[in-house]
């Protein structure tokens, strides 16, 4: 799934809120980077905002009418890209924050809980320790490309 990202109503001066007199995009649409997105209208003149992302339109957050106010969020857009949703990311930060947890609740080790369970930091740390390893064997096999070696 692309990573969603907001876009912002820039700095237009010295104005506390403006009023949306027109909204250019609709849900689903594409829109490039500095395309016009919404109008708005303040005592003085009448402003087209354009986008700072390029991307789909995922949501709409205002309408014709409203008043927002500036650095405001708008719109969602759908941007292509996803560290955030990259598998080795997920496993290999996981693995980390289960060996924190692990060495977090070591200080208790052997403490019974109620309802009969008992704390076992240790195994936790142990567990963690191995799937980190894992993954680091599963980066280097999959995704490192091997060395050059120089001969001369």
């Amino acid at each position: 799934m692309p990573k969603t990202e907001e876009i912002l109503v820039p700095d237009l001066g010295d104005f506390d809120k403006v009023e949306v007199t027109e909204v250019l995009v609709e849900v689903d649409q594409n829109i490039t980077s500095n395309e016009n997105i919404i109008t708005v209208e303040t005592d003085k003149a009448s402003i087209d905002v354009p986008s700072d992302k390029t991307g789909k339109i995922h949501s709409v957050k205002v309408k014709v009418g409203d008043y927002i106010m500036l650095e405001m969020f708008v719109e969602e857009a759908e941007s292509v890209g996803g560290v955030y949703n990259n598998l080795f990311m997920k496993n290999y930060v996981t693995a980390i924050l289960k060996k924190q947890w692990g060495e977090n609740i070591s200080k208790f080790e052997g403490m019974t809980l109620p309802g009969g369970v008992t704390l076992n930091g240790r195994q936790l740390i142990d567990d963690a320790k191995e799937e980190i390893e894992r993954e680091i064997e599963k980066l280097r096999n999959e995704y490192d490309n091997p060395p050059n070696f120089f001969v001369g």
